[in-house]
């Protein structure tokens, strides 16, 4: 689940009349004023495969997430990214150069600064998270994957904001 701007994205399989194929989608839950909320698929991001674990911008203006199997993939679990223009996503990009590999990707998290992209790889056969430069300048590769150390990486999950307040 993330929380931007007061709309609620989550992934689902939600129903078989949104979903006929039943597989897990990204959704917009967006607040009435009677505290109830409108749900909608988010279409342009959705597609036959899987897409899950989502990052959305506090402003909506981008989503990072993980789409399973995916031909323009170069594996079993990438991340795409999508940019919100005018109130509708565009079509997802698969994240290029250092991002995804031949294994898992999934879990996108940005800085708040929107300078470091973090995910989960299992590029060494487990589960490691990875801090990679976002996004890398025109012409010029980023400074490499960096493996996070557990001390970091609870000094950087201190500087996030809450996703979700009471």
């Amino acid at each position: 689940i993330e929380v931007a701007n007061g709309t609620i994205y989550l992934s689902s399989t939600k129903s078989k009349e949104l979903n006929p194929k039943n597989n897990v989608d990204i959704y917009k839950a967006v607040p009435k004023g009677d505290g109830t909320y409108t749900i909608t698929v988010a279409d342009a991001v959705n597609t036959d495969h899987t897409e899950s674990t989502m990052y959305v911008a506090p402003d909506e203006r981008l989503m990072l997430f993980h789409r399973a199997n995916d031909p323009q993939g170069l594996g079993h679990d990438d991340i795409f990214v999508s940019y919100n223009r005018g109130g509708k996503w565009s079509a997802p990009v698969h994240l290029k150069g250092e991002v995804n590999s031949e294994a898992y990707e999934y879990g996108p998290e940005l800085s708040p600064d929107g300078k470091t992209l973090l995910l989960t790889t299992h590029r060494s056969g487990q589960a490691e998270i990875i801090a990679v430069p976002m996004p890398p300048k025109r012409g010029r590769r980023g400074p490499g994957v960096r493996r996070c150390a557990p001390a970091s990486l609870r000094l950087f999950a201190s500087s996030l904001p809450r996703r979700l307040s009471r």
